[in-house]
């Protein structure tokens, strides 16, 4: 249609063809009217979060979200003060940090059991790449260049709750980097890229 702007493929469709669907993450508090919103709101979330056993670096990366939210909305002067502020972010649990690896026979055997799952593409460049979940779930095709074999990490879906996610930038400057990627990485990508292209060609005809 004349005058409307037709967004590239690469920059509206993520590696995943359907992303959680909750993209604005807090409901309990979104029911609360800005200027009422109080410290003991969040905190109370915070501990409802806990229970709900979400990782405490997981409420960490919410409250930067929701902080720099309402730094927003005091220089907009929607909000008096930043509530945020006041609120005790929960200790970080050990057991959080904890990462397991698998051997070189359990990440053989993952990729023989991917072998042909719509999902193969993504085990793959977790498997050779070292990348973090989030990271990989919040990444989009203009991230990757396929012919250099280079991805940049600019993103990450964040897990708030069993059906909730939010995307957020990367926690440090560090995160944000550039991957060389390895053949077989290239090579997955690649094929889940035309397969995806196909699936998108296909929802956008007209039914006769």
């Amino acid at each position: 249609m004349p005058g409307q702007k037709t967004i590239p493929f690469d920059d509206q469709v993520t590696l995943i063809s359907q992303p959680p669907r909750h993209l604005f993450p807090l409901p309990s508090l979104g029911k609360i009217v800005l200027q009422k919103l109080t410290s003991w709101d969040i905190q109370e979330l915070y501990s409802q979060k806990r229970q709900q056993q979400v990782a405490s670096s997981t409420i960490s990366k919410i409250h930067r979200i929701l902080s720099h939210a309402l730094n927003d909305a005091v220089k907009l002067g929607h909000a008096l003060r930043n509530v945020a502020k006041f609120v005790e972010l929960p200790p970080a649990n050990k057991q959080d940090r904890v990462t397991q690896v698998l051997t070189f026979e359990q990440a053989r055997q993952l990729l023989t059991v991917a072998k042909n799952d719509p999902l193969e593409a993504l085990y793959v460049l977790a498997l050779t790449t070292g990348m973090r979940q989030g990271e990989i779930l919040a990444l989009k095709w203009s991230d990757l260049d396929l012919t250099y074999g280079k991805l940049q990490v600019q993103r990450t879906l964040i897990r708030i709750s069993e059906d909730k996610a939010i995307v957020s930038e990367p926690k440090t400057p560090t995160s944000r980097r550039c991957i060389q990627l390895p053949q077989l990485a290239i090579e997955a990508l690649s094929h889940h890229q035309q397969k995806q292209k196909i699936a998108h060609r296909q929802s956008k005809r007209v039914p006769e």
